[in-house]
């Protein structure tokens, strides 16, 4: 290889992060660099994980009993959810949908307050709302718009 060309190659490796392989001269990307899917995939699996916990809390006795959305949304298995960060938007406005066409059989609809809380978006001052599940929908709505 050329002097300049390697050159070339060597320092485009350090801008990608790569290392150049002296026995063919193509550029290699270390293990410990992530792929673009597997920091998605791991994305999703703790959302999954902060879900499913989130899901528990909900289903106990004093959760279901209480008509108060803090009850709901004031835990530490929701704040995991919200500590996601933009990451999450994309998911829960996901199961917004599902919970949506599933008659909200767990919840979902509160899961509006973390997309407001992670996206710093506030929909209900557009105009009035009917209730966790219309502003559910919003949010849904809002992300499916690509307004983010």
């Amino acid at each position: 290889m050329a002097p300049r060309l390697l050159l070339l190659v060597l320092l485009a490796g350090a801008v990608l992060g790569c290392a150049h392989d002296k026995t063919d001269g193509n550029l290699t990307r270390p293990a410990s660099v992530k792929t673009q899917a597997a920091v998605s995939d791991m994305a999703t699996d703790k959302f999954s994980e902060a879900y499913a916990a989130w899901q528990a809390h909900i289903k106990s006795p004093d959760v279901q009993l209480s008509s108060n959305p803090k009850a709901y949304t004031d835990c530490e298995a929701f704040r995991a959810i919200s500590a996601l960060g933009p990451d999450a938007l994309g998911p829960l406005a996901g199961k917004i949908r599902q919970g949506a066409a599933s008659g909200w059989a767990e919840s979902e609809f509160f899961l509006w307050h973390a997309m407001r809380a992670i996206s710093g978006v506030d929909l209900s001052s557009a105009k009035p709302y009917s209730g966790e599940q219309d502003m559910a929908l919003r949010y849904a709505d809002w992300w499916d718009a690509g307004k983010h």
